[in-house]
Parts: C-alpha cells; structure tokens; sequence
C-alpha cells in the first residue's frame, strides 16, 4: 500500500494532473495518476546526478497515485528555442545541451536496479533552469505507460509509431533526434522530407563544420531500424567530446551554465 504524502501545500496547478507544491522551505512538483501508478515510480528514486530532476518521493496524495520531484526553477528546451533569433540555440549549447541529455539517459539505463526508461525526450522535457542548469524531468513519470500521447511526434522512435513497445531503443531514437534538431533545426523526419523521404541527412549536410564522428553517432541513433541503431547514448558523449577536442572547442560547463542563466532569467523576468 502507498505511503500517503502528508506536510505538502498546493501552490498552483502547471497542468493537468501536475503541481507546484510547497513541504517547509522547498518546492517540488507533483504528478498525480489516476488508476494504476507506472511501475518505474520506486525505481526512479534511485536515479540522481545534476542533470536529473531527481524524484523525490512517491505515495499518495489525496486518492491518487503520485510523484514528487525537484522543482527546476526556468523554462522548457522548446519555449528558449522558440524565443532565440532564428529558432536556433548557438552550436556549442546545442553540443552542451545534447551532452547533458545523453548523460542523463546513460544513467537512467545503467542503473544496477535495472533501467528506466523515460519514453518522452524531446524539447518539453529538458528543463533549462534559472541557474543554468539543464535537466531532464519525468523519469518515472508513467511516459512510456502513455507512449505516444506523451511525446513530441518528431522524436519518436518508427517502431514505437508503428505501434510496437517501448524500449530502451526508443530513448537512444530520441537522444538522438533531439541531439540532430538542436545541430541542425530539423527533426530526422523532417530531414528527410527536404531530400525527398529518402534517408535521413548526416547533420553535417545541414550543418556544415560538424564532424565524421558526430554525424555516425546521431545517425547510428536515429537508425530507423531498431536492429542497426545504437544501443546506448554513451556513443553521443563520446563524439561531441571528440569533436571537442580535434577543434580545441571548449566546451566549459561553467561557462555555458553561465550563459543558459544569461538566456533563460531575463525570459522568465519578461514574462512574469
């Protein structure tokens, strides 16, 4: 029986079945299900690392099943895109922002309790925070329960479309297509569509500058094929860090944290 979520204060609703809540100084947000809650709520509590918005609890909370994770103070991936100039983020934050997401991934399915899957990356659910942070939230939020409704069509995986189930694969496809639109302002689909819905471009034809190596990892993610596609976001971390390194890029992460702050506090101020 679930434990029941005493000692938190409802501050405001930020969408359906999802709260802003208060417990003493802290502030969380809530996710409520009605029937039965996604088997990965427990397990995700074991997943932590600054690129994580970390859950924190779950239980109940009224009649229903929920979640409790760390509040991200900031905005949506997809809101800071669609307020920059050209509806593109600089290269090397695209590189940062891509790094950090596959990391999140690679924790989530090496976790030696098994893997989690989150069956939902795409641009609304990378967090860029106040503080420069950049999370991804909604591990064990019951995402790959929903699959479909839940994601953004363009970082969908062709199998998971086609009505087969979710699996780690599924995430690598997204990792992968979102890491592709950050570098190039088009998801795989949508690429591929431009070239007459043959193959899905190298990032590099769209994107001229990028590397050998960054264009086979995003590729070997976005496989259409499940059979021939990466099976981990480890290939990612690896090539932007080579790519990195062969053009003396820095890619410093307090200097880029510093620079997310620059983009995302001024935006939250505007618009509050």
């Amino acid at each position: 029986m679930s434990t029941l979520l005493e000692g938190y204060e409802v501050e405001g609703q930020l969408g359906k079945g999802l709260y802003l809540v208060r417990k003493g100084q802290q502030r969380f947000t809530v996710k409520t299900f009605t029937g039965e809650p996604p088997s990965s709520m427990t397990k995700a509590m074991k997943l932590s690392g600054p690129w994580v918005a970390e859950v924190r609890d779950v239980g109940m909370l009224d009649t229903r099943h929920a979640l409790v994770s760390e509040f991200v103070d900031g905005m949506p991936l997809g809101r800071l895109i669609s307020q920059s100039e050209g509806g593109r983020v600089s290269q090397s934050l695209a590189l940062y922002i891509s790094f950090q997401v596959a990391r999140a991934l690679t924790a989530a399915h090496e976790l030696e309790e098994g893997a989690v899957l989150h069956g939902a990356i795409d641009l609304t659910h990378v967090l860029l925070g106040r503080d420069g942070s950049v999370k991804v939230c909604n591990f064990g939020g019951g995402a790959v329960r929903e699959q479909r409704l839940r994601a953004q069509a363009g970082f969908v995986a062709p199998e998971v479309l086609g009505g087969n189930a979710f699996d780690v694969l599924g995430d690598v496809y997204a990792c992968g297509a979102l890491a592709y639109f950050l570098l190039t302002g088009k998801t795989p689909g949508e690429a591929a569509l431009t070239r007459g819905g043959g193959s899905v471009p190298a990032p590099s034809v769209l994107n001229p500058g990028l590397s050998d190596a960054l264009d086979e990892a995003v590729l070997s993610m976005v496989a259409a094929d499940p059979a021939e596609r990466a099976f981990s976001a480890r290939v990612l971390t690896a090539a932007i860090d080579k790519y990195a390194e062969e053009l003396e890029l820095e890619l410093d992460p307090m200097e880029l944290s510093e620079r997310i702050a620059d983009l995302v506090g001024p935006r939250l101020a505007k618009a509050a």
